[in-house]
């Protein structure tokens, strides 16, 4: 039988994983059809990700109707960007460092490797991140 935490460490998996369809679903739309380079890509598709699982990870990982006591939705949500930013800098700092170090992973659909592999190292500090100090479970 799994334990909260384990049970709380899947299910942020899975909206992380949803996270990721978007991040890269939105880079590779944005840069092959749109047509903007891929650092401003990126960008938006990593904050239009991170909204996405606040919500997400709020009312499925953590099972938060309503922020706790004592706190705003605006709070918690800057919190919750907080955490984002930082996981988001170790992510963005690997995916430029895997893009500048073999340029061939600049093109859709080679760069959603590095899109991936960011994304990983910054899973744990978002989770502990998110678990501590944004829904302090």
């Amino acid at each position: 039988m799994a334990t909260p935490t384990l049970k709380q460490l899947k299910r942020f998996v899975i909206v992380g994983i949803i996270g990721f369809v978007i991040d890269g679903g939105l880079l590779a739309l944005i840069t092959g059809v749109v047509g903007w380079n891929i650092y401003l890509s990126r960008l938006i598709s990593f904050l239009v990700a991170a909204l996405t699982t606040w919500w997400l990870n709020r009312r499925h990982t953590f099972g938060m109707d309503v922020p706790a006591a004592g706190d705003t939705h605006t709070r918690e949500y800057g919190r919750y960007i907080a955490v984002q930013i930082g996981g988001g800098l170790i992510n963005l700092g690997v995916f430029l460092w895997l893009i500048y170090v073999e340029p061939r992973l600049r093109a859709v659909p080679l760069s959603l490797l590095p899109v991936a592999i960011g994304s990983v190292a910054g899973m744990f500090w978002n989770y502990l991140g998110v678990r501590r100090w944004v829904f302090r479970t």
